[in-house]
This record gives structure tokens, sequence and C-alpha cells, in this order.
């Protein structure tokens, strides 16, 4: 009884000169080269079967193929966990991380010149919690973990430590957003974001 609760103090004593906080390590994760197998971690995209989106190496294999043709279209996927792009990308006081070496992430969904790569299934994030977005000096005009969404549907998702900073001089009139950068005729329900920067800026370029 004694050990159990001298361990049970020392994990208190952990918590309270950690600042209170967790650390959140960041998953393995990069953005394909080449078309995944679009089996993400099991499902088949039905309202009763859903795709399962496990880890964040799936969720960037969903950008992949959205961007490259694949639409979903009417297609239901779930989050089945937390995932953490990166890590404090945000210092404590909420203000960019300029020290750390972070992902780029790559938007699900891109809006064309000449045709569009929407996403326009239904993700259920079922209260799960993405950390670590992080878009900087990112060429898209259409920015967040959504860059252009059509008849879709987004809900029940947490955000938090997340940092985009969009280019004036790529684009020009960059639409920027944690959650979507454009959304067509969508739905989104459910969505909190907490300690996030957001800001246009222009990059000197030479």
């Amino acid at each position: 009884m004694k050990t159990k609760l001298h361990l049970i103090i020392l994990c208190l004593l952990l918590f309270l000169a950690g600042g209170g906080s967790v650390i959140h390590a960041a998953d393995s994760w990069s953005y394909p080269t080449s078309k995944p197998d679009g089996k993400f971690g099991g499902g088949s995209g039905s309202y009763y079967d859903p795709y399962l989106i496990n880890n964040a190496q799936q969720l960037a294999d969903l950008a992949y193929m959205v961007n490259h043709g694949e639409y979903f279209k009417g297609k239901y996927f779930k989050l089945t966990t937390d995932i953490t792009l990166n890590e404090n990308v945000l210092k404590e006081d909420g203000t960019p991380n300029m020290s750390g070496t972070f992902k780029n992430w790559t938007p699900i969904g891109e809006h064309g010149i000449i045709s569009d790569d929407d996403f326009m299934g239904r993700f259920d994030g079922c209260g799960h919690t993405i950390r670590g977005l992080y878009m900087r000096e990112v060429e898209r005009a259409y920015q967040g973990l959504f860059g252009s969404i059509k008849s879709a549907e987004i809900k029940n998702l947490n955000f938090e430590d997340c940092l985009l900073q969009a280019d004036y001089n790529c684009w020009g009139d960059t639409n920027i957003g944690i959650v979507i950068g454009t959304s067509y005729e969508s739905t989104c329900m459910n969505i909190h974001v907490s300690k996030a920067w957001v800001e246009k800026i222009t990059w000197q370029r030479w």
C-alpha cells in the first residue's frame, strides 16, 4: 500500500514539475510520393463500415489520394485516435516556435485553376484531436487540414498546437483556416480549435 502511495505521489510531482502539460510525441508520417493502396486502417467507406484512419500516415495517404483525383464522394471516414503531426509548433505563450524543424502538411483537397480535387466525403473525428498541424511557405491557394471540400461533412474534431502562415506573394488572395481553406455546399459541426496561430505574411524572396 505504501509503495503504491509513493508511486502516485511521484507521478504527481513529475506532472507538476512539467507545468501540468502532457507531451505528445510526433507520429511518424510523410506525404506519399506514389499512390497508396487506399485500404487505410480498414473499412469499405460505407455508412456502417467507414474507412478507418488509425494514424498520421493514413491521414497523409488520404490527402495524396484526394489531391490526385480520388474524391471519395459520399464515402465515410472515422478517425480512431488522436494524431500528432508535429510537436510544439507553438511556444508556451502561443507564439510560433521558430527554432524547431517541422513537417509541412499538404491539405486534403485542392482548388485548382483548370480542375478541382475536392474532398467530397464524410469525415467523423469522433472527438479526437489533431495536434501540430503546420503549414509555412506552402504554395497552395487554400490551406488547412482540408484545402478544398465540396458536398462534404466534417464533424467531431479538435485541433491544438497549430501554425499556419500563408504567403501573399505566391497565390495572392490565399484562403487559410485550421480546418478548411474553402468549402462548397458542405457542413462542419462540433469543431474545436485551441492554441493556434494563423496569419498571412509576405515572404522576402531573393
